[in-house]
Order: structure tokens, then sequence, then C-alpha cells
């Protein structure tokens, strides 16, 4: 930034005033004698303040804080201006487009309402035919525990041994042991002993053995051979078995045989028969005595591997399986799988046996969720009793084969071990192999709710009807457009087909086909759409109805179906579009709804009108008298909506009505700019009558010239032009032309009761008398709803032009996207530009300050003549924050300090001030110098402006001024004696 910039009216500042000196006059008394005078002469002397130099300016003072100057007590100068930008009112800004609508109401503005049916179609319950199976399990035969091994009855050496060796012995032995050279063998004694069987009574055995084991306990061998037959305890003795033991039985030795008794009958009580011979000690020396003829020997019997076809005995559990199936009942039905929703299975088992049973059924056939198969018990059933149970099996599924229609099952009987059964009383029952278990098994009372496999089908027939939704009565209608949408879901699954009837609708006019359509439908959902054009209705005066029959035919093929929901058809009937119809028209029989949409960039709320004007031109093509009658919706006045009627001759001259639309309200939602028209054309009720497409009432609705007092919504942005304003500037001193402002505060107080946010593009252009010019167009977009003071940046530009007029223009822009509001015709935007300039400024090396030439009188030439020192002296008091070198020049002519000027005046001194002191100071001068005042001459004072040592701008004060006496001192010799020569 040039320092020239900021020092030139700081000339003002300083208002330093050059004040011209006396005339000096050579005394004339010739009698006295020469002597050098001092003579004094004043040039300057003066107190100056810049209120004195600009007392006529708008330099004020402002408060010692402006701007944070640091001040404490002394004001500081500054310049002040303002002047006002005036109001400009909206005006007739807010307007809207002119519209233009179009439409015919013709015969296939008849129509028939657009409606809907639902219904619902389910397949009937599929049930199960009850299903039994009873089945007689016989025991069969009875596998006994094997018996622990018994003694007999000890046969004695006394008893079986032939009776002479017996007696030989006891003579031997009489008075104690003995030993014998042999003991003589022979035919053993018969001998027999009871035995019995502890685990059974009596057993029919169909397998099993007798293991039969001797064992020798006496003191010769035994054998051979021996013989051991078994005979039941009866009357008769019979013998059922025998085994042989053909080998010698060493003392303290034992044999065995097996006797086999497959279809032998056994009892508990059996005698033991012995035969046989002995060898005696076989020629061996014994030593005997007599209480050895007591021993002999047992027979150890015990039966394995019974299998009993009849048994009465200690009878072990035993186990009995059945596998078996029911076929189901024939049916169309076949099961892949199939979950029943009811149901129950009934078990019935006859226990025909004298011993407790445990029964468990398994149904294979069954399985739940989790895919376990379905099982019941063990449940007791008691010895010769029937027990039944009945269970739910809702929630399972029946699996099977498709081309094997059956119920597999099986069960379980496990009788109770009788030696364990808890009977004291007795531990023996008799059981035969043809006993048996009865089963009997009954599924019934079962329903499907979801099948895999093969359905039988299926028929639903249902008859329903759609209204005719309108005050006209239709007796025939021929249909230009509309059609039938069936939609259809299917939650039953498979692929039925559906059949629609319509028996008003025929598919021509005067054709007796009436509308039927097959529909086949696939799982989920399904859309069909019958296409109406050129179809008949035909309905009686009194009975405005559309009958339709739905047939839905389902199954007999291989799928999933789920019987416990429905097909879901939903028939949309659109709006049917009549080119021709027959009937008695008791309602508006030609209707236009439509929307007419706003022609304005502002999203309307609520409007105002404040002129314009509705105009409608109406045709009569439809050849009967009408009246039609129009609406607008979004048009108020006093709370009601425009409407209005129009009578139509029959003829088709245009009829034209204008309706003023002056103070009519606009009300719509900021979503939904259009302007909803209703266009009812009213036919003679009560005459049967023909209308026929190509038959019209033409409108033509116009709009225009329509503007508005008042408009809330998000308005559109209106532009307000703020005309150029110019203000002439005469404040600002001369006296501080060439100085800079340094900081200048521009700021423009706008006042607007615009109810929305008002955006201003603000131009400030300051000129000067030397034709310079400053353009400032920094402001854009200021919201003054936001802020009313506008602060004007870089404003020190355009002041320190020393301008003498300023021009402020631009625009205020109202409305903003998405902002709403309310803006009124007579709102306005007005404002206030003030001006405030702080006298501060820099120093530059070319900051000068020219004060005006002083006229200083000619001097006699013989006192310039005599002049021997010419001294300059000065005393400045400067209170100024610069310092200052003071140049005192003098020429004979003012032109001579012109700019340019070929002559260059003389200087007489240049002074030092510093800031802010007081200085005395002399100069001692050449004395030619003093012959510039021969003449008449001008003596100019120029000061030049200093820099602050700290590089800050320099203030002008209230309290400073700057104290300047500048005089000269002559010292000339006054010779009296020289004068008279």
């Amino acid at each position: 930034m040039s320092i020239q910039r900021y020092i030139k009216p700081i000339v003002v500042l300083l208002a330093i005033s050059l004040i011209a000196g006396c005339t000096l006059k050579n005394p004339t008394n010739p009698q006295l004698p020469s002597w050098i005078i001092n003579l004094e002469f004043p040039l300057i002397k003066d107190h100056v303040t810049l209120k004195e130099l600009a007392s006529d300016s708008l330099i004020t003072t402002i408060p010692p804080d402006y701007q944070g100057s640091g001040l404490s007590d002394s004001t500081l100068f500054a310049f002040r201006d303002s002047f006002p930008i005036d109001s400009v009112e909206v005006g007739d800004q807010l307007e809207m487009d002119d519209v233009h609508k179009s439409f015919s109401q013709t015969v296939d503005d008849v129509t028939i309402a657009s409606d809907q049916k639902e219904d619902q179609v389910g397949f009937e319950e599929v049930t199960l035919d009850d299903v039994s199976k009873g089945v007689t399990t016989e025991v069969g035969t009875i596998e006994l525990d094997d018996t622990d091994p018994k003694q007999s009855d000890r046969f004695t050496f006394r008893n079986i041994m032939p009776q002479a060796v017996v007696q030989a012995l006891e003579t031997q032995t009489q008075s104690g042991p003995t030993t014998v050279d042999s003991v003589e063998g022979g035919d053993l004694r018969p001998n027999t002993k009871s035995f019995q069987f502890e685990s059974f009574q009596s057993v029919e055995l169909q397998e099993g053995q007798l293991v039969l084991t001797i064992h020798n306990n006496m003191f010769i061998p035994l054998g051979e051979p021996i013989t051991v037959s078994l005979l039941y305890d009866n009357a008769d003795s019979t013998q059922f078995a025998q085994a042989v033991f053909d080998e010698h039985i060493p003392e303290g030795g034992s044999a065995t045989r097996t006797i086999d008794l497959a279809g032998d009958s056994l009892g508990s009580d059996i005698l033991i028969h012995i035969t046989g011979e002995s060898d005696g000690s076989q020629g061996q020396q014994v030593t005997v005595e007599n209480s050895d003829l007591d021993t002999g020997f047992y027979v150890e019997v015990s039966a394995e591997n019974l299998v009993a076809t009849e048994a009465d005995a200690k009878i072990p559990s035993q186990t009995i399986n059945q596998d078996s199936e029911i076929e189901l009942a024939t049916s169309d039905n076949k099961i892949e799988e199939a979950r029943l929703r009811e149901g129950s299975l009934i078990i019935e088992i006859a226990n025909n046996m004298n011993v407790d049973s445990d029964v468990t059924l398994t149904i294979p056939s069954l399985v739940n969720d989790a895919g376990d198969v379905y099982e019941r018990g063990p449940f007791s059933v008691p010895a010769n009793q029937t027990v039944s149970q009945t269970y739910s099996i809702a929630g399972q599924t029946m699996v099977m084969d498709t081309a094997n229609q059956v119920v597999e099952y099986s069960y379980e009987v496990v009788t109770v071990n009788t030696e364990n059964d808890g009977n004291t009383s007795s531990d023996y029952e008799t059981i035969n192999q043809n006993d048996s278990v009865n089963v009997q098994i009954d599924l019934t009372d079962m329903t499907i709710s979801q099948i895999l496999g093969v359905l039988e089908e299926k028929r639903t027939e249902e008859t329903d009807n759609i209204p005719i939704t309108s005050e006209n009565e239709i007796l025939r209608a021929t249909i230009q457009e509309g059609d039938i949408t069936l939609d259809i879901n299917n939650q039953i699954g498979g692929d039925p087909n559906l059949e629609l009837k319509f028996h008003q609708i025929f598919e021509s006019p005067g054709s007796s086909d009436t509308l039927t359509r097959n529909i086949d439908i696939n799982p989920g959902q399904n859309t069909a759409v019958i296409d109406l054009s050129g179809r008949q209705i035909r309905m009686p005066q009194n009975d405005q109805n559309l009958y339709y029959t739905t047939i839905t035919t389902g199954g007999g093929v291989y799928a999933q179906y789920n019987l416990e929901d429905s097909i879901f058809v939903t028939i949309n009937v659109s709006e049917l579009t009549i080119s021709e119809a027959t009937g008695y028209f008791t309602q508006d029989a030609m209707v236009e709804e439509d929307t007419i949409a706003l022609n304005s960039d502002s999203k309307v709320k609520e409007a105002v009108i404040q002129s314009g004007n509705l105009a409608m031109t109406i045709t009569n093509r439809i050849g009967v008298e009408a009246n039609v009658r129009l609406i607008l919706e979004e048009f108020y006045s006093n709370g009601t909506s425009l409407d209005t009627v129009i009578a139509m001759p029959d003829n088709d001259t245009p009829v034209v009505r204008n309706i003023p639309l002056d103070n009519y309200t606009i009300k719509m939602p900021l979503d939904d700019q259009n302007i909803h028209y209703t266009s009812r054309t009213r036919i003679p009720p009560d005459s049967l009558m023909t209308l026929t497409l190509g038959d019209s009432i033409d409108v033509d609705v116009d709009i225009t010239n329509v503007s508005f007092s008042e408009i809330e919504g998000e308005i559109d942005p209106v532009s307000i032009n703020i005309d150029p304003v110019e203000q002439s500037v005469t404040g600002i001193p001369e006296e501080l032309k060439g100085v800079k402002f340094n900081h200048v505060d521009m700021k423009i107080d706008f006042d607007t009761n615009i109810g929305i946010p008002v955006f201003l593009d603000l131009t400030i252009k300051s000129y000067n008398a030397d034709g310079d010019s400053v353009i400032n167009d920094e402001i854009r977009s200021w919201n003054i709803a936001d802020s009313s003071t506008v602060i004007i940046p870089n404003a020190e530009d355009l002041i320190n032009i020393f301008p003498d007029r300023i021009v402020a223009s631009g625009q205020a822009t109202a409305g903003a996207p998405g902002a709403v509001g309310t803006v009124a015709s007579n709102q306005f935007v007005a404002g206030q530009i003030n001006i405030t300039a702080p006298l501060e400024f820099e120093i530059t090396d070319d900051a000068v300050v020219e004060l005006d030439p002083q006229k200083v009188d000619p001097i006699e030439a013989e006192t310039v003549d005599r002049i021997r020192q010419f001294t300059l002296y000065a005393r400045m008091e400067n209170q100024f924050e610069f310092g200052a070198d003071v140049q005192v020049m003098v020429a004979q002519d003012t032109m001579t300090f012109e700019s340019g000027s070929t002559i260059i005046p003389d200087t007489l001194a240049t002074l030092h001030v510093p800031a802010m002191t007081e200085v005395l100071d002399s100069i001692s001068l050449d004395t030619t110098k003093f012959a510039h005042f021969k003449d008449s001459s001008y003596v100019k004072t120029r000061v030049m402006m200093l820099e602050r040592p700290d590089g800050q701008p320099s203030r002008f004060l209230s309290t400073d001024s700057l104290k300047m006496t500048l005089y000269g001192t002559v010292r000339y010799l006054n010779d009296h004696l020289q004068d008279n020569e």
C-alpha cells in the first residue's frame, strides 16, 4: 500500500497556516549615527486543530474505544456520513402464468366404478375310512429254563449188591475192619428211588434232554453195565426213558448219560430204577468195615433245553412278536405322506393265557415331525383279560407307498416270569402252545391336513355378486375399456382349475354366450387378466349386480396339498368405460376429474389472488339439454370451493362464462401443486335413453392474468431491483486530499417486513471530480433476514479517492429453495448507508501537505542593502502522533509553486519537527535571500509528514494540535551618514 495514500489527508490534520510577516521601515532621522540594529519580524504564529480546519465538514469525534483504538480519555476524529436507500416494494412480481385446459366429456365418461370381491375356496374335508385289523398270535412252543442238577436218594451197597455178598461181609466185619482178598460180584438187586422236578408239574416236550450222572461213593467199582430207567410215578410205573452205563464207574468216580426227551411227557415226580451187574472188587484185596456197607451211589438229574408244547410249570418270561399291516379302504386318495389333523388309535388286547403280559405296539407307518416312529407301551394285560387303550394320532404323518396303501405295525408281547410275579400261593401256571394273544387295532376318525400323493378330485362351486356402484340404472352397456383381474393365491397346492362365469356379461353385443374363463392355478400367487373390451353387460333395472360363479376343481394328480389352507381369489373389476349405454341416467352421467398444473415456480400453500379471471367455453354436442358444473377444489371464497353451474342448450353454440378471481384464495399442499377440478355434466333424469360414444361436451378452461397480493409457501425467489441510489459526498474536507484512510466502516442497515429469507446482491461505486471511480461488488447473497446490518468489506477503497458522489444499486431476492414463508405485494426492503472513517493513516515518503502561499509586502530596498545577518527562528509544539519536515519557500509569483513550473522557488529553510515534542530552532540564512523581499513576494510552507517510528498508523485526536511560530531576525547597519551622502 502506498504511503502517499495515507499521508495526503494529513495536510488538513496539520492545518498549518503560514502567515506572512511585517514590512520593515528604515529610520530616516539624519541626525542619528550609524549602528547595527537587530530587527525581528513574525512569519507564522498559530494554534491549529483539525476541528478548526474542517469545521464545515462531516468530521466529528468518535468514542476512544472505537474499533479497539486503545484510547482512554481522548476522542478520535472521524469522517461520518449517511444516506438512505429508498424503500422498494415487492409489488406486482407475485404472478402466475396463464393456465389453459381443454377436455371433452363424452359418452365414454359414463363408467361403472371399479370394485373388488374376495373369495376363499377350500376343499372339502378329506377323511380316511376307519380301518380295523385283529391279529391272534399263539404262544407257540414254551421255552422252559434248565433245571438245576438234583440228586436222587442214595442206593447203598447193603441194598443193591447180591444178598450173599452182603451177608458175607457183614459177618467178616462184625469184629471190626477186615481185609478180604476180593469182594465178589453179581447181579444187582433192582432198586427204585423217587425223584421230583421242582420247576414244573408236567410238561409236554417238543424238545429237551435229561442229563443223568452217577456218582459212585462205594469202596468198589460200579458196573458194568448199569441201567438207569426213568418211570412215571403212576399206577403203572410206565418207563419213559432209559440210560445204560456200560463202563466201570470206579470208586469215587462218576459217569454221565444224556437222554433225548423229544415228544415225551415229563412230570414233576418220577422214579429212578437201577438194574445191572457188579464185578465186585475185580479180584482186588479190599479192607472194609461194617459201616462201609452203607455207602453207595446216587443219580444226579437235570433237564436242559426244554421246549414244551404245554407246561404246568414255573413259566419264564416268553416273548411273542408279530408284524402285520392294515390295508386302507379303497380310495382315489393315494398317500405317500399324509399329516393327520385328527385321528384315533384304538388298541384292544385279549390275553388268552394264564399269565400276565406286557404289550408294546409299534406303527412304522406313523412318524412324528422329528421322524420318530409311533410307539405305545408297554402296558400290562392281566391273564385271561382284555384291555383296551385309545390314543390320539393327530399331528402324526402317515407314510406309505402309493402303490400299496397299508399301515404297517408290529407288537411284542412279553409274558411275566411266574417265578418272579410276586404270587406266593403258587409258582406254577399252565400254558399251552395254542394259547394266544388277540390284538385288535382300529384307526378311526382320521382327517388329513396335508398330503403328498394323489388327492381324489375335489369340486367346489360358489356363487356371489359384485354390485354396480352407480346411481345410474344401466340396462345394457357395451364396454369400451376395462378388465377383470384375478389375483389367486393357491395355498392348497397342486394345480387346480378355476372356472369363472359372469352371468350378466356377454361375449359381444347380442351374443348369448356369457363370459366364461378357465384358469389353471399353480401353487402360490397367480394373476390372470380378462379383457372386457367389446363385451356387453345386461342387467334388469331392479337388480344392478354382476353375478358370477366360481367352480374350483383340484386333485387327481400327484402333488403336495395343504388341506388346512384355501385358495384365495380376489376379483378386481376395473373402472369400466362404456362406449354405448342404455338406461336411466339419474346421476352426473359424464364426469371429468383431473388436475391442472399450477404454472408457478413457487410452491403455494396459501395465496390470496389480487386479480385474475377464469373463463369457461363450453360446446354441447350430445344433443340434449345439460348442466355443466365445474368445481375447482383449491380455489376458495368465503371458505367454499369455487363451484359454478352452466346450463347448456341442446345445440352446439359455444357458451362462455367469465368468473373474476379477485380475492379468491388458493389453498393446496406443498407436495401437490395441482388444481383438482371436477366437471360434471348432468343430463335429464328418469328418461330411458341411449348414449353413444362420440357424443361429447367440449370444455375449455382458461385461468389468466393472475397476480397475488400475498403468498404463503415455498416461494420461488422474487427479485426486487434496487434502483441506483446516488448520494453527493460533500463532507470530506478538502484539506484531507492526498491522504488515504487506513480503515473505513461502511454499513448498510436494512429494514424489511418480508416473511421469508431475503438475499442481497449489492454494488457500490464511488466517483470523484478527477474522473476516478472504484467499484465494490463483494456483497453477494447476504441474508438480511439473519443479519439486517450489511458490512461492506474494503470500504476504504471507496473513500480514499475522496469521492464527490456514491452510487448504490443491486437486487434483493426474497425466497430460497425449501424455505416456507409468506410474501405480500406491499412488503418492502429499505436501507440506510452509514460511513465512518476514523482519521488514522500511514505515512509515506510522498506524504506532503501544501499550504496556500501567503503574500509578503515589499521591504525598502535601502534596508535590504544594509542587512548584515538573516536568521530564521522556529518554535513548534507538535501534539500529533507523527513528525514532519517543514520547508519554507519564497517566490515572486504563486505560479512558481505550481507543479511543472520552469522556475524553482527558493527555499528559505527546512525545519524538522519530531512527533509529540516541542522544538525551538534557528537557522542562519544567506543575506542574499532577504533580497526576495524587496518586492512583493509569496511565502509558501510545505509540510512533509514523517512515518511513526513504530510503523503504526497515525491518528487525529480531538485534543491534538500543532502550535507553530516562525519569525525572522535581521541585523542591518543604520548608517545615517551614509544615508545623507
